[in-house]
C-alpha cells in the first residue's frame, strides 16, 4: 500500500476497517497484529493479501501432491522391477537346482550355498554348463 502512494493514516484506516470486518480468535489476532507491525516496520516489503496467501498455499499443496504422486509412481515402478528381477532369479535358481538334481542326484550343501549366493550372470552360466559338464564341480568352474 505504501508502494501505491498511500500515506500512513490511509494504511491505518484500512487496517482498522479490516479489524472491524474480521473477527479473529485471540491467537490469530495476535499473529495478525504481529504481521501488520512487521509490514509497517518494513514498508519496502509488499503486503500479501489473504487471496494471495490462499493461492500460495494452494500452489504449495498442489506441488506437494504432485511430488508425492511422482514419488509413489517411481517407488512402485522400482518395486515392480525389483520384484520381477527377484522372481526371475528365483525361477532360474529353481530350474537349475532341478536340472542338477536330475543329472547328478542328491545335491551337497556346497552346491545349495552356491545356488543361493549366485548372481543372475553366474546362474545363467551354470545353467549352460550343466548341459555339458561331467561332474558337479565342472558345472561350477568359473
Amino acid at each position: 500500500m505504501y508502494q501505491r502512494g498511500w500515506n500512513k493514516q490511509e494504511v491505518v484506516d484500512l487496517y482498522e476497517f479490516m479489524d472491524w470486518l474480521l473477527v479473529l480468535p485471540e491467537t490469530l489476532e495476535a499473529a495478525y497484529l504481529d504481521e501488520v507491525q512487521e509490514l509497517e516496520e518494513n514498508a519496502k516489503m509488499r503486503y500479501i493479501s489473504s487471496a494471495e496467501r490462499l493461492g500460495m498455499k494452494r500452489g504449495e499443496e498442489k506441488g506437494l501432491q504432485q511430488g508425492l504422486q511422482q514419488g509413489l509412481q517411481q517407488g512402485l515402478q522400482q518395486g515392480l522391477q525389483q520384484g520381477l528381477q527377484q522372481g526371475l532369479q528365483q525361477g532360474i535358481t529353481l530350474l537349475l537346482r532341478r536340472q542338477l538334481w536330475k543329472r547328478f542326484g542328491e545335491l551337497p550343501d556346497w552346491v545349495e550355498a552356491r545356488l543361493a549366493e549366485g548372481t543372475p550372470t553366474q546362474l545363467e552360466q551354470w545353467a549352460e554348463q550343466v548341459l555339458d559338464a561331467a561332474t558337479l564341480e565342472a558345472v561350477f568352474r568359473e
